[in-house]
């Protein structure tokens, strides 16, 4: 049963249940859809890959892939161990609509999207992360980016 979110207090209760605190590594995945105009005779840009490591402190265990504020007008809907969620990047122009989805595989692997859609194209960014240990070492713990990097 899907819950749709209107009141903050609701959030916390509704949320996946938290992931492991500490150090994580992440894959990513960036496609453009359709890709750009290639000059005849060129190959059409390769998906772009990463590989990178977080650190996941105690605060964002909670909700690893909710940003500290959201934008006004973020729809979310929560659906056993996963969230969906919507909103228009805010003073873009032209608009830009953000879908993304986080879904929590255990405590200690997550996956999810984050669609950029703009003018007929979509920017998806795909990423799993997964738990390497307890210990952050040297790196401070973050919060999600804009562009939907964990």
């Amino acid at each position: 049963m899907a819950l749709a979110l209107l009141a903050p207090w609701a959030l916390l209760q509704a949320q996946p249940a938290p992931v492991l605190a500490g150090a994580w590594d992440v894959q990513s995945l960036l496609v453009v859809d359709p890709p750009a105009v290639q000059p005849v005779g060129t190959a059409l840009p390769r998906p772009q890959s990463r590989r990178y490591r977080i650190c996941i402190g105690p605060e964002r265990a909670r909700s690893p892939m909710l940003p500290r504020q959201m934008p006004p007008g973020t729809e979310l809907v929560f659906e056993g161990q996963s969230l969906t969620g919507s909103y228009d990047e805010p003073g873009s122009s032209p608009r830009r609509q953000v879908d993304f989805a986080y879904r929590r595989l255990s405590a200690t692997a997550f996956e999810g999207t984050h669609d950029l859609s703009s003018l007929g194209r979509v920017h998806r960014l795909q990423y799993f992360a997964q738990h390497a240990g307890p210990n952050c070492g040297a790196q401070r713990p973050t919060w999600p980016q804009d562009n939907g990097e964990p």
